[in-house]
């Protein structure tokens, strides 16, 4: 009996610790999170529009900046759009000013380099983040005119006006652009505002 249930214990102690092995492979790959990790885009606003981060506040950044490259490799704007807070939304006309981003760059995007996060601006209180800010810049964008890089400015957290959670700004510079130009702007393109969050 003794014999039997020792069997039974070692069994349970060799299935459990496979079983941990095989979560933290799913979810950890080469220190990145896996696909398996990442949500729908749908579920990833809804999470961060309740406050209910449950990743790392670069991984949502990253998230925020991968799936804006997708949308921009498929020309989808309306999915563009989906990633921009409410109030940018509300106040701006997206659509037009993503349909003038598609013809700066000039035709479809071949390939693009890394991608560089950073967390931003930050306000704490009532013992905790109450709001949080990240930008995002994409480095090496190729289209058959010319390469460009892009920049995201989003905010992840907002309890004061949870509207203003979501991408605000991308702007997107030529291999021209120089910022000590004074026509400088004619060598970028903007999407959206930043909004009050961005700078309290």
């Amino acid at each position: 009996m003794n014999n039997k249930i020792s069997a039974i214990i070692v069994t349970m102690m060799i299935f459990g610790i496979s079983s941990c092995s095989m979560t933290s492979d799913e979810v950890l790959q080469d220190g990145k999170v896996s696909s398996s990790e990442i949500t729908e885009e749908s579920s990833m606003v809804n999470e961060l529009k309740t406050r209910k981060i449950k990743r790392g506040y670069r991984s949502v950044i990253d998230e925020y900046a991968e799936n804006t490259m997708e949308y921009l490799v498929n020309k989808d704007t309306e999915g563009l759009k989906t990633l921009f807070s409410d109030m940018s939304n509300e106040n701006y006309s997206l659509g037009d000013e993503i349909d003038r981003a598609y013809d700066f760059l000039g035709g479809d995007i071949i390939s693009f380099g890394e991608i560089e996060s950073h967390t931003g601006g930050s306000t704490f209180g009532g013992g905790h983040t109450s709001r949080q800010t990240g930008t995002s810049y994409i480095y090496e964008v190729k289209t058959d005119k010319d390469e460009f890089e892009i920049f995201i400015g989003c905010v992840i957290i907002n309890d004061d006006d949870i509207s203003q959670v979501g991408i605000q700004n991308i702007k997107i510079k030529n291999s021209s652009f120089d910022i000590n130009d004074p026509d400088r702007e004619e060598n970028m393109v903007s999407i959206g505002k930043f909004l009050g969050s961005w700078y309290e």
